[in-house]
């Protein structure tokens, strides 16, 4: 099933970018969504004869479709490990790899729940439901993932995880009250302030959480990829991004 609504997102994307491509198509990670759209206004005010669309999805899904020859320009994912994948596949310019924004980890859990003091709490058999995404698509599922490993609790908690195709599913099982706890990023708590934020996981327990944006080999609108890329180095995105939640790239 997941193919084939990752190959049906990828059809309808075909097909709307022959209908018109006087646009840049920048492809994001979900969680960047809200951020990105503020963007693409800041870029087309500086750029009144450009446009830009956006396209969303998780990191994971998102890769397949560049892999498939989705018409993307520019790419914005949450893991490093995904774009080492497609840079090894060599469907990315690798010199205009860079990173844009940072994010930490969070545990929330619906209004009124219990909320842990501490990420070993969740042994407790009030959380029989915690939410994350799948660590093989979402990089935030994979970052909970190795800090449950790492915190000596994948194989206790294991039963009790509820797997999601992206960020936006796992925000929902936490408003639709169906899980006691879910792995999110800080930004995440920014775009939906009803959210509980139990903690903040130690940055230690899991690798750093990087955004990075390039430049899709054979894109369609190579300069206006390269203008939207100009744009995410500039001080008005870090505003953008610290609004949003995010931090900004280490120097």
């Amino acid at each position: 099933m997941q193919r084939i609504l990752i190959f049906a997102t990828l059809l309808t994307l075909l097909v709307s970018c022959q209908q018109r491509r006087d646009a840049t198509l920048v492809a994001a990670a979900i969680s960047m969504r809200h951020a990105l759209l503020d963007l693409g206004e800041a870029y087309e005010e500086h750029h009144p004869r450009a446009a830009v669309r956006f396209h969303f999805a998780s990191s994971g899904v998102l890769v397949q479709q560049a892999a498939q020859g989705a018409p993307f320009d520019v790419l914005i994912l949450a893991g490093e490990e995904e774009m080492n994948r497609l840079a090894a596949a060599g469907h990315i310019e690798p010199a205009t790899r860079r990173v844009v924004a940072t994010n930490r980890l969070i545990l929330a859990v619906p209004r009124g729940g219990r909320r842990p003091a501490r990420l070993e709490d969740l042994r407790e058999t009030s959380f029989q439901r915690i939410a994350l995404g799948s660590p093989g698509l979402v990089p935030a599922g994979r970052y909970a993932a190795q800090a449950l490993r790492r915190s000596g609790l994948w194989d206790t908690l294991q039963p009790r995880l509820l797997f999601s195709l992206d960020a936006a599913q796992t925000v929902e099982y936490l408003q639709r009250d169906e899980v006691d706890a879910a792995f999110l990023y800080r930004s995440d708590a920014v775009e939906f302030p009803w959210l509980d934020v139990a903690l903040e996981l130690d940055p230690d327990l899991h690798a750093p959480i990087r955004y990075e944006a390039v430049l899709v080999r054979d894109a369609p609108d190579p300069a206006g990829g390269r203008e939207f890329l100009k744009l995410l180095q500039d001080s008005l995105a870090e505003v953008v991004l610290r609004n949003h939640g995010f931090a900004p790239a280490a120097p």
